[in-house]
């Protein structure tokens, strides 16, 4: 009595089932890294994007207000303020700084797809190269420095500037 199926050659053995099988796994798992490292980069990609919009946002809000109430506000706090969102509330002279507290705490304080973002404002006298030219345009231009912070994995931010001017 002979077995014929011990002996076929035509057939695969378990070595070489279990071989092919974990040369089959580390490929899978080369590439579920390569991919889950470009899902990774590709979200911290959006959280800097939107973090420099916000930013942006918040120079652009900050240029939209009335020059002369922030030159008296910057006054008052000598060379250099920051702007936060307690700020919202502040007043000059018994005018309030922002027309709208509502959207200025939206501004600085926005939650976008569900990841808050901060933002701080650094006012300051515009700087030009020489005193002259600083003292002649202390009256014209306020430097703004708009600096976002959001933490979803590490903390990141961004930081944009620009200028508020008087029209």
């Amino acid at each position: 009595m002979s077995f014929y199926i011990l002996h076929n050659k035509k057939a695969f053995t378990l070595v070489e089932v279990l071989a092919s099988i974990t040369l089959l796994n580390i490929i899978i798992f080369s590439l579920l890294t390569f991919f889950l490292n470009s899902y990774n980069y590709t979200f911290a990609n959006q959280d800097q994007t939107i973090g420099s919009n916000v930013a942006r946002n918040t120079v652009t809000y900050i240029e939209s207000q009335d020059f002369l109430l922030f030159q008296e506000y910057l006054n008052a706090a000598g060379n250099v303020r920051k702007l936060t969102s307690d700020d919202c509330t502040a007043t000059v002279s018994g005018d309030p700084l922002f027309e709208e507290i509502n959207a200025c705490l939206a501004v600085f304080e926005p939650v976008i797809n569900n990841q808050s973002y901060t933002a701080e404002v650094e006012l300051s006298f515009y700087a030009a190269d020489t005193v002259e030219q600083t003292e002649a345009l202390k009256n014209e231009m306020i430097q703004v420095e708009a600096n976002v912070v959001w933490e979803r994995k590490r903390n990141d931010e961004a930081t944009v500037r620009g200028v508020l001017r008087r029209e």
